[in-house]
């Protein structure tokens, strides 16, 4: 999803202003029901999902945790041009580990860099 923004900057006695198109990987813009729930099978602590992300496109997903967990993220794309960014934790990263909060986190995998050709990601997740 794309979001104009229009900023001016006042300096001394002229304005500059600055138009731009940014897409945002925030859970503000993403629709709840875009968001594919990662579910582990029956007694497994990691999953991996597989995809491909077209250019300047996203994709969400999300799971849950309970407090005190240690949260394994990865993704690798042929490419290595794929990067996720986790809501309220950390942004444009290929790999990250943190204990977690009891929530259900969010997070979209992107291209880190523009791109006019489709990239394919494995997205790997350890909870522990």
């Amino acid at each position: 999803m794309r979001s104009m923004r229009r900023l001016t900057f006042s300096v001394g006695r002229s304005a500059l202003a600055i138009t731009f198109t940014c897409a945002l990987a925030s859970s503000h813009l993403a629709n709840a029901s875009e968001c594919q729930t990662i579910r582990f099978n029956r007694g497994a602590t990691s999953a991996q999902i597989h995809g491909t992300l077209q250019p300047e496109g996203q994709q969400c997903f999300r799971f849950g945790t309970g407090k005190g967990q240690s949260v394994r993220l990865a993704v690798h794309s042929k490419g290595g041009n794929v990067g996720f960014t986790l809501n309220d934790v950390a942004d444009n990263r290929d790999r990250l580990e943190f204990i977690s909060e009891k929530k259900t986190y969010e997070l979209s995998v992107h291209q880190t860099l523009r791109s006019v050709t489709p990239d394919d990601f494995t997205l790997s997740l350890s909870i522990k």
